[in-house]
């Protein structure tokens, strides 16, 4: 669930009645707390007269009621003091609230609490604060004002539900409707945790993408990565090197290790299906799926009519073959398997590397055809027409852009590819592509026509890399941006010199 999903369900259940409990699951690290206060500062302006208290870091009901207490005292909403046994109780608190409370009808009251889960080991903890909350909803039903209450933490849900049927209780939440698991921070905020690094970094947002894509938005693993990058200034090379160390040793995998060493068995021996096989059909896993996706291992994907459960991140891949001995999964066919074999799961920046070399070639392909078309007086031939001229690999003589473009254009219908909806320009190779504005250049004894030609050969090497799911770094997309740069700012002169 991402923030302004959770935030449009908080808004839509507010007005459906008195008071709503939501309940938010996610492993530690993946910045629930800051999502927390993202909220405390963001509803006030997004919900008419909400007053917002906490996120409040408690494993104690007194705690939480002491400093409730005292922070609505703080605003005035409440004058006395309760008694010391009223505040050992969550029901017995918001019942006195409701009695003395001196607040508009009007206002919606929003407690964030942040539930402090390592120091809750037993289940009947959980049972008494997860029942209480949801019993708010009784309590507040006539109560003064509106009342939201949100309590974010990790659990196991599937193991609360089945202690729950043992000992013959409702449960107090429902799936999809006010219990969700977090996702995980966005990409915007992955970069501002590497400005927070590195504040002289001028590329924030290529790494930050890069981060948010090796750890699915984990800030726990992303602050372990940057803090494990030994460089004065950041790399993308860097921040691969990093995280693997981060997967190894990191204070960060260590605690969800410490996680996942307390899942099912059978939850366990699933993160190693996934480490080979890559993705496994719901239907499959569905006994053991709530556990992996709540301890954030995995999540769903539609692939065709079927989802798939699949690894959230290369991080979490790493941090699993890392630990396999700590987690108890001994299948020698893993261990078999060098990762140093394996392409990470990482796309971004070759994706951001086709769209730049996608504009830059279909950009100079439209400025050579307008060229070609300006100076063109034989209306019966084609643009290409006895253009470069190259000796044919299969015929045994030369052959010019023209032909090539054909035989290209007519394998690609051979393989039942739609090629009307191409001109014949998209069918040329980018050295033939080069060689043109080269030709075009010496004809117009133009310098900037042999710098465009220059810019597109350029491309050759990263253009290689990409199209074949080569991984490139930071260095091999910023030049692509200069080349961006380069070809407009020269069309822009050969505009100028027209």
């Amino acid at each position: 669930m991402l923030k302004s999903d959770l935030i449009n369900q908080l808004v839509k259940q507010i007005g459906s009645k008195r008071a709503n409990t939501f309940f938010l699951n996610g492993p530690p690290g993946s910045g629930k707390s800051f999502l927390l206060n993202q909220l405390a500062q963001e509803l006030p302006n997004v919900i008419s007269h909400v007053q917002a208290f906490g996120p409040y870091r408690v494993s104690a009901f007194n705690d939480l009621n002491t400093k409730l207490v005292d922070d609505f005292k703080d605003f005035a909403y409440v004058q006395d003091q309760p008694q010391r046994d009223v505040l050992l109780d969550l029901v017995s608190t918001w019942n006195w609230l409701k009695h003395n409370l001196q607040a508009s009808s009007r206002l919606t009251l929003v407690v964030l609490i942040d539930l402090d889960y390592q120091n809750m080991v037993d289940l009947d903890i959980w049972r008494s604060w997860f029942s209480s909350i949801r019993y708010l909803e009784d309590v507040w039903e006539d109560g003064p004002t509106h009342l939201l209450v949100l309590l974010s933490g990790y659990w196991q849900h599937n193991t609360l539900e089945t202690f729950y049927q043992d000992i013959n209780l409702s449960f107090p939440y429902t799936v999809g409707k006010n219990y969700f698991i977090w996702s995980g921070i966005s990409v915007e905020q992955t970069e501002k945790l590497v400005t927070k690094r590195f504040p002289d970094t001028s590329s924030a947002t290529l790494f930050g993408s890069l981060l948010h894509e090796i750890t699915d938005g984990h800030p726990g693993a992303v602050q372990d990565i940057l803090e494990s990058v030994k460089d004065s200034s950041l790399s993308s090379n860097a921040i691969m090197s990093s995280a693997k160390q981060a997967a190894r040793d990191g204070g960060y995998a260590s605690r969800l290790v410490e996680i996942w060493v307390s899942l099912p068995e059978i939850a366990r021996s699933a993160i190693g299906d996934l480490l080979l096989f890559r993705q496994i059909p719901t239907n499959v896993a569905s006994p053991y799926l709530d556990y992996l996706r709540t301890a954030g291992i995995v999540k769903l994907e539609k692939i065709g009519e079927q989802y798939y459960a699949v690894s959230r991140s290369w991080y979490l891949d790493m941090v699993a073959r890392n630990h396999l001995d700590n987690l108890g999964i001994s299948d020698h066919m893993i261990a078999m398997v060098n990762p140093n074999e394996l392409i990470p799961k990482l796309a971004n920046f070759n994706l951001e590397a086709y769209r730049l070399i996608n504009q830059i070639e279909n950009l100079a392909r439209n400025f050579v055809a307008t060229q070609l078309c300006l100076q063109h007086r034989n209306r019966s031939t084609h643009i290409l027409d006895g253009k470069v001229f190259r000796p044919s690999n299969f015929k045994n003589r030369e052959e010019d852009a023209l032909e090539r473009a054909k035989d290209w254009k007519q394998r690609n219908q051979d393989r039942s590819a739609n090629v009307d909806i191409n001109p014949l320009i998209a069918f040329i190779s980018t050295s033939d592509l080069s060689r043109l504005l080269t030709e075009l250049a010496e004809q117009l004894e133009s310098p900037i026509w042999k710098l465009i030609a220059n810019v597109i050969d350029d491309l050759s090497g990263v253009r290689d890399a990409v199209m074949h799911n080569q991984l490139i770094d930071d260095i091999a997309l910023q030049r692509l941006y200069n080349l961006q740069a380069e070809i407009f700012q020269a069309m822009s002169l050969s505009i100028n010199d027209d």
